[in-house]
């Protein structure tokens, strides 16, 4: 069950990259725990129930072996259709890249491109400030006041107001050890007032080693914050801007491919209509009242899970593809947005709330030593 909604609040994005972080290169546990730790007592059998859900929706154990059996009865069609090397669905190939130092095959497995060197490129960072809190909140108010309406209905929204109690005790905890953190570098900013158009970058990161202090000051970046074909940030919200302290950036749309090392595989998170706020306090950057928000569409986490069942057609899948039917189950009950006005909730709106304190980048995490 723990690992199941891991799985899921992973392919919620947003949770998913809490749920990523950690200074041991996974992090996941604590915010299983925390999920777990949420399991209302009077749902049947120990499910969990979002709010509003009645007991016919709920998750509940041993699905996970039903799903694998179904899963072992589907006859897989290999599609390489416009690829040229990556999977091809079926735990098979559409190609290699061994075209002398084109080694990289492009997401889309469209083509093999030169990987960047990261370690070579990245050697140097502006102003940033990491998370001092971080939460999703949970209160009506609260949420109609702070977060962006991607509604429509001049009133802000968050698909992950049921889980709020639930995750934010351990995210404030992850961030407070160091276990989880982001940065946000602001580039080429020197006007921490006003700045008519800067791009603001996202960094995964985690304390230096070195540092003693508390709250850590110093931290090393993840070389996974950075597009390995061209090494710039997955993360950027470009045209951002500081008029009179107040930041604002986005709309823009983001993925990241994040590695689950305890559930053995890797996830592609994508969201769409990402949009970033904060109030900086001064050019240490010190910043309140900052939201995090974005859209989490269907279409997104068909294609997010499709690309994870390409993982599972192998002789040894990874754990997590036990857990995949009831993700599918799960998901929509985040849904809380009609996007093409059908009816139907086909989308999740997804808002955090955060501040931030001044902080330095010493580098990149250096790679693991066996």
């Amino acid at each position: 069950m723990k690992k199941f909604l891991a799985v899921s609040l992973g392919l919620a994005a947003m949770v998913g990259f809490v749920a990523c972080g950690g200074d041991d290169g996974g992090g996941t546990q604590p915010a299983q725990d925390a999920i777990q730790e949420g399991v209302q007592p009077d749902a049947p059998g120990g499910e969990l129930l979002l709010d509003g859900a009645a007991p016919t929706e709920t998750v509940g154990e041993g699905t996970g072996d039903v799903a694998k059996e179904a899963a072992q009865e589907v006859v897989c069609t290999p599609n390489c259709t416009g690829k040229v090397c990556g999977s091809d669905g079926c735990g098979g190939s559409c190609g290699e890249c061994k075209d002398g130092d084109k080694t990289l095959c492009l997401p889309d497995g469209s083509a093999c491109v030169k990987p960047c060197d990261i370690a070579g490129t990245v050697t140097k960072w502006d102003k940033v400030g990491v998370l001092a809190s971080l939460e999703t909140p949970g209160d009506k108010a609260v949420v109609e006041q702070k977060c962006p309406d991607f509604s429509g209905d001049s009133k802000g929204d968050n698909g992950l107001k049921g889980l709020a109690s639930t995750v934010n005790g351990e995210l404030a905890k992850m961030v407070q050890e160091g276990k989880f953190n982001i940065a946000m570098e602001f580039k080429g900013v020197t006007d921490f007032e006003n700045t008519a158009s800067f791009t603001l970058n996202g960094l995964l990161v985690d304390p230096d080693p070195t540092d003693t202090s508390t709250p850590k000051e110093k931290w090393q970046v993840d070389p996974q914050s950075y597009n390995p074909a061209d090494c710039t940030p997955l993360i950027a919200f470009k045209d951002a801007k500081i008029a009179g302290g107040k930041l604002s950036g986005g709309p823009t749309t983001f993925s990241l491919t994040l590695a689950i090392e305890q559930l053995g595989g890797a996830l592609t998170f994508t969201l769409e209509k990402g949009q970033v706020s904060m109030t900086v306090k001064d050019d240490k950057v010190t910043a309140e009242d900052g939201v995090l928000a974005g859209v989490l569409t269907k279409d997104q986490v068909d294609a997010t899970l499709a690309k994870a069942k390409e993982q599972c057609n192998v002789p040894k899948p990874p754990d997590f593809c036990n857990y995949l039917s009831m993700a599918e189950s799960f998901l929509p009950m985040l849904f809380d947005l009609d996007q093409n006005g059908d009816g139907k909730k086909d989308a999740a709106s997804l808002c955090l709330l955060f501040s931030l304190r001044g902080a330095t980048i010493t580098g990149l995490v250096p790679p693991k030593t066996n």
